[in-house]
């Protein structure tokens, strides 16, 4: 079994989402962002608001690193984005 995924900070973006870095030791470092969308149908932020969203992003920390790790490559060129259809 693996270690979860490490999330950095996040950035708040308005109409897109939060922006975080993940770190695992199968993979290195990978850019993500989660949308405020996803934010809200499945995480249960109120509203896609910057306190909402963070909120959201916060409490639900685990939840988001398993979808990390599920998304994650080896070749994390790109920004990878998160979206509902990722926390079924």
């Amino acid at each position: 079994m693996s270690a979860s995924p490490i999330l950095t900070s996040p950035e708040f973006l308005p109409n897109v989402g939060v922006r975080f870095s993940a770190y695992a030791m199968e993979w290195g470092f990978c850019s993500f962002v989660l949308t405020c969308e996803a934010a809200c149908e499945k995480l249960g932020a109120g509203n896609p608001g910057r306190e909402q969203v963070l909120l959201a992003f916060q409490l639900n920390r685990q939840r988001i690193a398993q979808a990390v790790g599920a998304k994650a490559q080896s070749d994390c060129g790109e920004r990878i984005v998160l979206d509902a259809a990722d926390f079924a």
